[in-house]
């Protein structure tokens, strides 16, 4: 039978018994074998080969089938013992002799073999070229087959290519079209690339110098840079780990892109991105991180018309994608990555960035983080980030940016011990109180809920002075917690009088920028609620601090500084209270009362009962009145409006105080105090730019330099002595050695304060100040509030409890630290000593009332009428002590009013009912100063 798959014989080929082919019978026309064919083989059997063994003398002959191996049999026997079973060297064997050749060298010569007929021997010689030539013929058979077959497949790949190619081209052509289509739907997106990166930055508020207060961390910090601000060694580290080919590809590295395709094909899912710096950069500000082969694609498409068409210079991409990478730990940007990491600050001094700081080993280090900051983190994981540092250092020397010497160097530094240190969180505010109250302002600049503040990319340039504020602090600490002394004797110090907190205001009073807000002593103590910002928060009683308020308005009705009023016991009525209003002036021990005195000595001495009388003429309505123009706001004081607010009764804040005296000092103009300069965001672009308003003239010029005049009259404060804090002479600072006080403060006994004391309390080597104290009943709050030619200081002492000070009066609680501040920013800049000038309308005289002659100011043209004032002379001085009634008076308030000496149940209506400005029918007497 035929073996399966082995094609049959030819048809010519008769077969005999066995199955086999014979040849034709004798006689029989005989074909020509085909060329390709091999002619008849006469087998010659070597030495070497066995002979094949005779038969049997009594062995019948049958018909000979010769199984020894022919030479084609022996050939693929030798072939198949080689390792080609499938006979291909036979055919090589065969097909190699040479053109023509008819059979071997050497013709065949049948061996002998005992018992066997020359017939028997040529049946065998033919059945073995018969059977030569079938395996010849199978092979032949097989190989074309097998060549039909190839050439088959060829043809199907190449119609299958071409059908491909022509798909393709197709595909392209629409896939080209499809891809400018999408790139042209992202173009806007791609133009604002720069903003939305710089508009993720943190934000940042600085001083009016420059110097960075704040950064506002808590969703991430972020802060963009030039590219000339960051090291070439941050620049080359990122370039060789991540894109070496930035400089040169197109957006998009093919032989990248081809490697992750294997690997995601590979894994089944995408473990590998191979995107660019360029793609990185869209993914993070456009495309969004998602995982999917569709955006690899948009991400692609984008890269590559954002380079090509020149959108963007490399640089410009670069710089975007430094500014924005995440380095882990709400890190974004290498600026951001370098303070939060190395703990690194911008200068403003210099101009040098956090990230220009950066060396070597913390660039590379930095620049493996970005791939994966989970796993690179070398806090969490430092192995996983050295041996990234590792790997950019190799790829850094591969590239020829740096040797493998430094290389080394690098990593050595980075085993280091203490190479990261500790990390630095966001950043501490250098001036807190202040940063609070620009936040809140900026919050009601932005519409609520359309921009987040934190990562707003917001450069914020406020007015502080950062130098001054911290001298300021520093000022407030020394008086606190220093050696600075009381004046009630016996060595008291102020450290020891329970004063827990103070708080104070510095604003340039001509353009009303804010210089100095410092809401406590201590921001962070927790043990008097440091973080309460007694200055825009703090409503406190304001003593006789508010006493130039209502002189300055009874000052613009007519009255003057060289007026005589009556300081005698005078009962007012007190509308509100419904009861007699009986103020005292402040004493210790035994009540006294002055008598006539100017209305200059009134207000320097902070006497009680002419301020009353004062509030009386300027009348309460037309006092609240301006008062609210000059910018006491009506939702930040408590209290009620009545004759005991001249005193103090209204709870007002440092800030207001502070507001009301700019007025003074700018001479009647109202200028609304400002904290922000001008925004601006990251690229630079302005924003908002503070626009001073006019100036508005609330009072008259006349009426307030006459009060000016009187609060800066040194030579009239004969309460707290000539060398008190409130004179800016240098000379007579308590941080001098030898400081020496009395009842008096000063260096009493100095030669500086004896000069000033020979000169009636003039120094040229003084500051010209206007300056005026206050403190509470009770002894809750004390004040100094004051200004010079350049600046205007509101200064407050006390407990946030509201519990009372010991041994603390107007010229000790805040006093030293006003003098401290203020004497620093005027010698700090080498600013003029400067006098208050006369406005026009002012003239200076001689003038007499009630035998009292002094020379001062008053409106130009015809002087007063003399004796004009108050003589007291309606009341007989008659003093009763009583513990439950502080004072009495023996004779009864007149009936009428009179001018300047108070008014009695049928006089003008009073509010109020003494509340730390005097003594409303009880309790202790207040301090006027």
């Amino acid at each position: 039978m035929d073996t399966p798959g082995t094609p049959p014989p030819p048809e010519d080929f008769p077969r005999d018994d066995a199955g086999v082919p014979s040849q034709p019978v004798d006689g029989a026309e005989q074909s020509p074998a085909p060329a390709d064919e091999t002619p008849e083989l006469t087998p010659e059997l070597t030495p070497d080969q066995e002979q094949p063994a005779p038969p049997a003398p009594d062995e019948p002959l049958t018909p000979f089938i010769d199984d020894t191996p022919t030479v084609a049999a022996t050939s693929a026997a030798d072939i198949a013992a080689s390792g080609d079973a499938d006979g291909d060297a036979l055919e090589d064997v065969t097909e190699d002799a040479p053109d023509g050749a008819v059979g071997p060298a050497e013709p065949y010569r049948p061996p002998f073999v005992a018992g066997v007929t020359p017939l028997m021997g040529a049946n065998r010689l033919r059945a073995n070229r018969r059977r030569l030539r079938y395996t010849l013929y199978v092979r032949r058979t097989s190989r074309a087959r097998a060549a039909a077959k190839s050439a088959t497949l060829t043809r199907a790949a190449w119609a299958s290519i071409i059908a491909l190619l022509v798909l393709t081209v197709g595909v392209l052509a629409t896939s080209v079209s499809a891809a400018a289509a999408y790139y042209s739907t992202e173009q806007v997106s791609i133009a604002a690339l720069s903003r939305t990166v710089s508009a993720r930055d943190s934000l940042r508020i600085y001083d009016s110098k420059g110097v960075l207060l704040y950064q506002r961390d808590n969703f991430g910090a972020q802060h963009s840079i030039q590219l000339s601000q960051m090291p070439i060694n941050v620049v080359n580290a990122t370039i060789a780990i991540e894109d070496h080919t930035f400089w040169t590809n197109p957006g998009i590295d093919a032989t990248s892109i081809v490697r992750a395709a294997q690997a995601n094909f590979s894994n089944g899912t995408i473990s590998q991105g191979g995107s660019t710096i360029t793609q990185q950069l869209l993914k993070l500000n456009i495309l969004g991180s998602h995982e999917s082969y569709s955006r690899k694609l948009q991400e692609a498409i984008l890269a590559v018309g954002m380079t090509e068409s020149g959108t963007y210079t490399k640089q410009q991409i670069l710089q975007m994608y430094l500014n924005s990478i995440g380095y882990g730990h709400e890190a974004y940007g290498i600026d951001s990555a370098a303070q939060i990491y190395f703990g690194y600050q911008d200068n403003p001094t210099t101009g040098e960035t956090a990230a220009q700081q950066l060396d070597l080993a913390q660039a590379s280090m930095l620049a493996g983080i970005p791939q994966n900051p989970n796993t690179n983190d070398p806090i969490s994981h430092f192995s996983t980030a050295q041996a990234r540092q590792h790997e950019a250092l190799s790829d850094m020397v591969k590239y020829g940016y740096i040797t493998q010497a430094q290389a080394k160097a690098a990593e050595a530094e980075a085993s280091q011990p203490g190479f990261f240190g500790n990390l630095h969180y966001g950043m501490k505010s250098l001036a807190p109180a202040f940063t609070d109250f620009v936040l809140q302002q900026l919050a009601s600049m932005v519409v609520a809920g359309q921009v987040s503040l934190s990562r707003s990319g917001l450069n914020v340039y406020t007015t502080l002075d950062i130098d001054l504020q911290n001298h300021t602090q520093a000022a407030m600490e020394t008086h606190l917690y220093g050696n600075d002394h009381d004046d009630f004797g016996g060595g008291g110090l102020i450290r020891n009088d329970h004063v827990t907190n103070t708080a104070g205001i510095m604003v340039q009073q001509s353009t009303g920028d804010i210089k100095v807000m410092l809401g406590s002593v201590d921001y962070y103590s927790t043990h008097m609620n440091g973080q309460f910002n007694v200055v825009t928060q703090g409503q406190r009683s304001a003593g006789s601090s508010f006493k130039p308020i209502v002189y300055t308005t009874a000052f613009e009705k007519g009255w003057f500084p060289a007026m005589t009023i009556a300081d005698t016991p005078t009962v007012f009525w007190d509308a509100g209270q419904n009861k007699p209003y009986k103020p005292l002036d402040f004493y210790i021990g035994s009540p006294h009362f002055s008598g006539e005195i100017t209305l200059r000595d009134a207000l320097q001495n902070s006497l009680n009962i002419p301020a009353v009388k004062v509030m009386q003429y300027a009348g309460i309505p037309d006092v609240e009145r301006n008062a609210t123009r000059m910018g006491l706001r009506p939702s930040d004081y408590l209290g009620t409006w009545g004759l005991s607010s001249v005193l103090g009764t209204l709870d007002v804040t440092p800030y207001d105080m502070a507001q009301m005296y700019t007025v003074l000092a700018n001479y009647g103009q109202f200028i609304p105090l400002h904290s922000i300069n001008s925004i601006s965001d990251s690229l630079g672009n302005t924003l908002y730019t503070y626009q001073q308003p006019r100036p508005v003239q609330v009072l008259t010029p006349q009426a307030t330099y006459m009060t000016t005049s009187v609060l800066e009259d040194n030579g009239a404060r004969t309460e707290f002595g000539l060398c008190s804090p409130l004179f800016l002479d240098p000379l007579i600072s308590p941080d001098l050695p030898g400081y020496i006080t009395s009842s008096h403060q000063g260096p009493t006994g100095s030669k500086e304060c004896g000069a000033i004391y020979a000169a009636h309390g003039t120094s040229k080597n003084a500051w010209p100040a206007a300056v005026k104290t206050g403190t509470a009943q009770d002894f809750t709050d004390d004040w100094t509030v004051g200004y010079t030619m350049d600046y205007t200081m509101a200064v407050w002492a006390g407990n946030n409890d509201h519990t009372p000070m010991h041994r603390i009066d107007g010229i000790t609680g805040a006093a030293p630290t006003w003098y401290r501040a203020m004497l620093y920013a005027e010698q700090r800049d080498n600013l003029p000593k400067r006098d208050f000038p006369a406005p026009t309308g002012v003239q200076r005289a001689t003038w007499t009332s009630n035998n009292i002659t002094t020379t001062d100011w008053f409106l130009s043209g015809a002087l007063p009428a003399n004796n004009i004032g108050s003589t007291g002379t309606n009341f007989t001085p008659c003093f009763t002590q009583d513990d439950t009634n502080p004072w009495n008076y023996c004779a009864p308030a007149p009936a009428t009013p009179v001018p300047g000496t108070g008014g009695g149940p049928g006089g003008t209506p009073g509010g109020g009912g003494g509340d730390g400005g005097g003594n409303g029918g009880g309790g202790p007497p207040n301090k006027g100063g």
